[in-house]
């Protein structure tokens, strides 16, 4: 079974890691032998993973076979061979270094053809729309591409893709990269960019190979600190959109966030800088939810003096948030209110991003289980709260990736959640220690009774809880799945 298959789970745990040797040893740290770690994802057999495998077997053939020849033939170095489960990490970590040089010479490659086909069919009229920031990212794409293909032909960078290699989808030919961007059309109009960033001049090497024609910063926040280990690198990283795009092109910037709200000022003299805000109304898209139900909200929009309400069925505060950035650019692109009213009123929850689950037994589940940070667990409680008529539950493991900072994020969202909630179920774990002493203690300082605080260390036993409290109709909104991927 895959489920104890340590090569597949060491493999797995390598990929979801992207491939980072320092924080695959860290995992390890923790935890030496993964068990069942694809509970959420799997392992995806791509060729670069394909090498590691086969480079490492070959690896481990080689070493036996010196060894075997240094002992004379000694039967007992045949446990060199064995030895390939327990060195496993060393040889995939090896099995890696074997593909750099290729790598390197791929990346070029890549990069190069990207952009050249760009160009290309910039030509024709193409326009690319690049998207980053700390979180809303993929939510703020997908809902651009909703509003602008009604009008457009539009292509969008697929799930939640926002690496080189994941937006070029590169084919090869003997190991080298033949072809780049082959789903890309002669007369696709709009391009839709995600762009992520783990590291300084990550998005400078995207807007090298995807040059953008006007850019989105949806939010700043210290999501992945573990990696960057300050904000000041983070806000540096994200605003390398905002330097890479053209002077004079239109910026779009949610000003609801402190940090962008900074950034809209120091740029406003080199770019067209437009804004959207759940709360400014001196935005240039200021929207604001009016009623929320289970499975309506009602937002009041005001842009250009003008005043329009619209309806849908997507829930969230972050969400609205991401859908007021994402009319906004679709009102730049001139699609006209009564499209976009329209597209709106018809959208449809994007999957484990506040996605609402109704299976008829009066148990309503939210989930927000994609990957949570800072930002998006205090609107997922802004959200909560705003359920009425319905007991309201909290299920988390609290949010990873926070660094030296975990305790001290994890108490002060302990703090947030007030005693509208009905129930907080900690799901506990070995790698989640830290925030749940955080979100504890923050609780505590707040005076959340005590009495409405359950751990559990099973996922599926939410269930029991709920009905053993009998805690129905209620509303349970899941907050980050990462738990299920890392095996806590």
């Amino acid at each position: 079974m895959s489920k104890y298959n340590l090569f597949r789970n060491h493999s797995y745990i390598f990929q979801k890691e992207e491939y980072n040797v320092s924080r695959y040893l860290s995992y390890l740290l923790k935890s030496p032998i993964p068990i069942n770690a694809e509970k959420v994802d799997k392992l995806r057999l791509t060729p670069k993973m394909y090498w590691i495998i086969v480079a490492s077997l070959i690896e481990v053939i080689l070493s036996w076979s010196i060894i075997y020849m240094l002992t004379n033939h000694n039967p007992l170095s045949l446990l060199w061979g064995i030895s390939y489960v327990v060195f496993f990490p060393f040889y995939i970590i090896l099995g890696l270094y074997t593909k750099k040089p290729i790598e390197v010479l791929n990346k070029q490659i890549v990069i190069k053809k990207c952009r050249k086909r760009i160009l290309a069919l910039k030509k024709n009229g193409l326009k690319v729309i690049a998207i980053t920031g700390s979180y809303g990212k993929t939510t703020t794409k997908t809902f651009i591409k909703q509003l602008l293909e009604k009008k457009y032909k539009v292509y969008a960078t697929p799930k939640s893709y926002n690496t080189l290699f994941g937006i070029a989808q590169p084919t090869f030919k003997l190991e080298v990269v033949k072809s780049v961007l082959d789903y890309l059309s002669n007369d696709v109009e709009y391009f839709i960019v995600e762009m992520g960033a783990y590291s300084l001049n990550d998005i400078k090497i995207l807007t090298d190979a995807f040059p953008p024609d006007m850019s989105v910063l949806t939010g700043i926040s210290s999501v992945h600190l573990e990696r960057f280990k300050t904000l000041d690198k983070i806000i540096k990283a994200k605003t390398e959109l905002i330097r890479k795009t053209p002077k004079g092109n239109k910026i779009f910037l949610n000003i609801s966030n402190k940090y962008i709200k900074s950034i809209a000022r120091k740029y406003e003299n080199d770019y067209q800088i437009l804004t959207y805000s759940d709360k400014d109304s001196n935005a240039k898209l200021y929207g604001r939810i009016t009623q929320a139900t289970p499975h309506k909200t009602t937002i009041e929009i005001n842009c250009s003096n003008r005043q329009d309400t619209l309806t849908t069925s997507i829930i969230g505060k972050g969400n609205i948030l991401n859908l007021c950035g994402a009319m906004l650019v679709a009102l730049e692109c001139s699609v006209d209110i009564d499209n976009i009213s329209n597209s709106v009123s018809n959208m449809l929850n994007i999957e484990s991003r506040m996605q609402l689950i109704d299976d008829g037994t009066g148990i309503l589940l939210i989930n927000n289980g994609y990957s949570s940070n800072f930002m998006s667990f205090k609107q997922s409680i802004a959200t909560l709260e705003m359920f009425e008529n319905y007991y309201k539950v909290l299920v988390t493991p609290g949010i990873f990736e926070a660094g030296k900072k975990t305790y001290d994020l994890h108490y002060k969202l302990g703090k947030k959640i007030t005693k509208s909630i009905d129930l907080v179920i900690l799901l506990t774990g070995k790698n989640n220690i830290q925030q749940i002493e955080g979100l504890l203690e923050g609780m505590k300082s707040s005076n959340y009774p005590q009495e409405k605080i359950t751990k559990i260390s099973k996922i599926e036993d939410f269930m029991f809880v709920v009905k053993r409290k009998n805690l129905v109709p209620c509303v349970v909104l899941f907050e980050n799945d990462l738990p299920d991927i890392y095996n806590t």
